[in-house]
């Protein structure tokens, strides 16, 4: 399965995205994690070019436990 993440470069997101990355990577055997660099807020989770999660949309960030959930 293919995961991308976008964040926001301005707001600061990228310590959250690794360590998002990291804990997915360790967690689900297969999964193949890209980031990608944004603006404007965004943080968003695409699974096989489907989105999954936004945090605009949700007005909130997601952990590590609750991203696996929706990869199920």
């Amino acid at each position: 399965m293919q995961l991308k993440i976008t964040y926001c470069v301005p707001c600061g997101y990228l310590k959250r995205v690794e360590s998002l990355k990291s804990d997915l990577e360790k967690t689900v055997k297969g999964l193949n994690v890209s980031l990608e660099k944004g603006s404007r807020g965004i943080f968003d989770v695409h699974a096989d070019d489907e989105l999954i999660f936004s945090k605009q949309r949700e007005s909130r960030f997601l952990d590590a436990d609750e991203l696996i959930k929706l990869l199920k």
